[in-house]
């Protein structure tokens, strides 16, 4: 019996296929489109309103003149009695000075032609967004932003689930296994936690128990659930999923703690799936059990 969230990896140690894949029924792929930065749109219009590398050349070299000239003529003494007696520098320094204006105007006449002012404003504010990302994820609070991005995502994944708003949120616990003669070995996700915490949105409806994370849809029938039983030992994990504290009063009742590492420490249901498709369990933390029970009709220490 495999946990229906475990990943099987005995030959691939990067497996991200669960054990409960062959009940999956509906699968989101989001477009690119759905988190793209115009940067590369921007490096393409950079490359049609750059001029050749010879006028940045012909345009250094024109600045580079007049700054000479300038700095002769205040070197040499009197620029009046300069301008008299060796015109030659005004003309050199004048027409490296006109040289350089023409070169500067060309390039940017050149460049308004290419791209648009509308086209600047957009790539600004897609800039600033993508700014504002890299301040979020070096601690400058914008969370509001981030926050309302995500359930924006989150909505689009639900949507494409066919998830409806009646659905709860549950939480599951996933694991990775090796299998050792046939049978699957218990391996932690890290160093630190045996299992990961894994949030779903669950619904029941004609007949089966729905499981939704927001890019895949899992379809278990009611009639395959046959036990659920309450485990003795506490399980330790990584992530808490819920809104309210993991010591919010709600949760007083499971005795949940947490230790030094930011390991969970929870008791958790055992619920036994019996299917054509195999046999498989759920893990599920206590303080869900209940809203598991009222939604599919399974209750702790009962079979069917």
């Amino acid at each position: 019996m495999l946990n229906f969230m475990g990943y099987d990896v005995t030959k691939d140690a990067e497996n991200e296929t669960s054990a409960g894949d062959a009940f999956v029924i509906r699968r989101w792929e989001p477009a690119a489109s759905d988190f793209q930065y115009s940067g590369i749109q921007y490096k393409e219009q950079e490359q049609k309103w750059k001029l050749p590398p010879l006028f940045d050349l012909l345009k250094l070299a024109c600045g580079f003149g007049t700054v000479m000239m300038l700095g002769s003529i205040l070197r040499l003494g009197n620029p009046v009695q300069l301008f008299w007696h060796q015109p030659a520098y005004y003309v050199v320094g004048g027409i490296c000075l006109a040289g350089w204006l023409a070169l500067f105007l060309r390039e940017k006449t050149h460049a308004a032609q290419v791209i648009s002012v509308p086209d600047y404003q957009a790539m600004a504010a897609e800039a600033k967004a993508f700014l504002d990302k890299g301040k979020q994820a070096l601690g400058v609070p914008d969370y509001q932003a981030m926050a309302a991005e995500a359930k924006a995502f989150l909505d689009k994944g639900k949507q494409a689930l066919g998830v409806p708003d009646s659905a709860i949120e549950i939480d599951l616990l996933a694991e990775r296994y090796v299998m050792q003669n046939g049978v699957p070995k218990h391996k932690s996700i890290d160093a630190l936690n045996e299992y990961l915490n894994l949030s779903f949105d669950a619904f029941a409806q004609d007949g089966c128990l729905y499981l939704a994370d927001g890019m895949e849809l899992w379809e278990i029938p009611l009639a395959s659930l046959r036990r659920m039983h309450r485990l003795k030992p506490r399980f330790c994990f990584a992530d808490w999923n819920k809104t309210a504290h993991y010591n919010d009063k709600k949760y007083k009742p499971y005795k949940i703690t947490v230790n030094q590492f930011g390991s969970y420490f929870a008791h958790c249901y055992h619920i036994d799936i019996s299917d054509r498709k195999g046999d498989f369990y759920l893990l599920i933390p206590d303080y869900d059990a209940d809203a598991f029970s009222a939604m599919t009709g399974l209750h702790p220490d009962t079979d069917k």
